[in-house]
C-alpha cells in the first residue's frame, strides 16, 4: 500500500476490514488487558485500499 497509495496501515484496521467481510481470522495473542481498551476505528478511505488489496490478493 505503501507503494501504490503512498499511505501506512496498521495491521488492527486489517483486522477490522476482514472482520468487515467476514474472513476468517484467528484468534490475538496480543489482547488488551484494560477492560476497555480504546480502539481507533479504520478511515473510510484506508478500508477502500485495504479492501483492494485483499481482491488482488484474491482473498475477497
Amino acid at each position: 500500500m505503501k507503494d501504490k497509495y503512498g499511505v501506512n496501515v496498521h495491521t488492527s484496521y486489517i483486522a477490522q476490514v476482514k472482520r468487515m467481510c467476514g474472513l476468517d481470522m484467528c484468534e490475538n495473542y496480543n489482547k488488551s488487558k484494560k477492560e476497555n481498551p480504546e480502539v481507533k476505528q479504520c478511515p473510510q478511505e484506508k478500508v477502500e485500499y485495504i479492501k483492494d488489496a485483499l481482491s488482488h490478493f484474491k482473498l475477497i
